[in-house]
C-alpha cells in the first residue's frame, strides 16, 4: 500500500485546465493527472506556480508513459521534470 501525507486542500489539475493556485501562506496538494498531455505553455505556468508557491505546495503527478524519453528528444521541459522526479514510483502495469 502507497500512502500520501497530502497537506491541505488537494488542487487536482488536468492538462486544459485553468490552473488553480493555493491561498498564499496556505499549503496544500497539487495533483498533475496525466502529465504526459501538457502542452508547453502548460508545462511552463506550472514551473512559474511552482516558484510562486515554493515551499507550500507539494506536487503529486501521474503518468502511464515514462517522461524521460520524452525530456531526451525535447519534447517535455526538462526542468519540470527535475522538479517533478523527487521520488518516483512505478506500480506496474
Amino acid at each position: 500500500m502507497l500512502r500520501l501525507d497530502l497537506r491541505g486542500p488537494v488542487l487536482k489539475w488536468r492538462p486544459g485546465q485553468p490552473l488553480e493556485l493555493p491561498t498564499r501562506g496556505r499549503a496544500a496538494t497539487m495533483v498533475i493527472e496525466d502529465l504526459t498531455r501538457l502542452s508547453d505553455d502548460e508545462q511552463v505556468r506550472i514551473l512559474g506556480c511552482l516558484d510562486q508557491v515554493a515551499g507550500q505546495i507539494r506536487v503529486v503527478s501521474t503518468t502511464s508513459i515514462p517522461i524521460w524519453p520524452r525530456v531526451a528528444q525535447g519534447e517535455f521541459n526538462e526542468v519540470l521534470y527535475y522538479r517533478l522526479n523527487t521520488v518516483y514510483v512505478d506500480v506496474g502495469s
